[in-house]
């Protein structure tokens, strides 16, 4: 992806230890497939896991969160890391992929798939001031997937429709799935750009319980895996 740091399958590494990490939590998505993971949206944990790990490794870094308020999806927080990565802000978002669901792409819609439809690419990682080159990149990915993809997530659609109506207490699809299926690639963007934009964002401190579950599995899981990873010098 473009405007990434990291090579793609050195951070597998990564990638592999954060979701074993995260399938010994206590987090409501550890019972997720592992390859799904880090697709969900559990970013505060998986957020203070790789703050942890860069801790261990002597690398400063803070917990950030931003809340952009957008309309269809108000109450969103979401959780990231930034650290000094070579004497620069790089941003570490290990949970990237829930945001492909506004046009579609969710874990229930990819189990249906025989390959998943996910990018390779499970970690972000770019430096702060390419901020705009990583968000052009992700909202790419997101409009290409609507558009090649426009058949399935009608289906999708449909087949939650008519769970609606066998439980009335269930929410509208429409209410909450997708909503920018229909959008077009400039807001697309736009709404990306909106999820690290500096003015939507702010330190972030995890509860007692959630950083000291990270710091265990943190040491478990990820003690081992080196900095080289994210490019950074060991």
């Amino acid at each position: 992806m473009t405007g990434q740091v990291a090579d793609v399958n050195r951070i597998q590494l990564l990638e592999d230890s954060l979701e074993l990490a995260i399938g010994e939590s206590d987090s409501i998505w550890s019972s997720v497939d592992k390859q799904y993971r880090l697709r969900v949206s559990i970013c505060g944990f998986s957020s203070a896991l790789v703050s942890n790990w860069l801790n261990e490794k002597a690398i400063e870094n803070q917990m950030m969160q931003t809340t952009p308020k957008f309309t269809f999806d108000e109450g969103l927080v979401h959780v990231f890391t930034a650290a000094q990565m070579r004497e620069r802000l790089t941003i570490i978002d290990p949970t990237y992929s829930q945001f492909l669901g506004y046009v579609g792409l969710n874990l229930w819609l990819d189990e249906t798939q025989r390959e998943t439809l996910y990018p390779k690419e499970k970690i972000l990682v770019f430096p702060a001031n390419e901020t705009e080159v990583a968000v052009k990149a992700i909202a790419s990915l997101a409009d290409r997937f609507r558009l090649e993809h426009r058949a399935l997530i009608e289906a999708y659609r449909a087949t939650l429709e008519r769970a609606t109506l066998e439980d009335e207490g269930y929410n509208r699809p429409a209410d909450w799935y997708a909503p920018l299926a229909e959008a077009s690639s400039v807001e697309i963007e736009e709404i990306f750009a909106g999820i690290w934009d500096p003015s939507n964002i702010t330190t972030f401190t995890g509860s007692e319980d959630l950083m000291r579950d990270a710091s265990r599995l943190s040491r478990t899981f990820l003690a081992d895996i080196p900095l080289s990873v994210l490019n950074m010098e060991d």
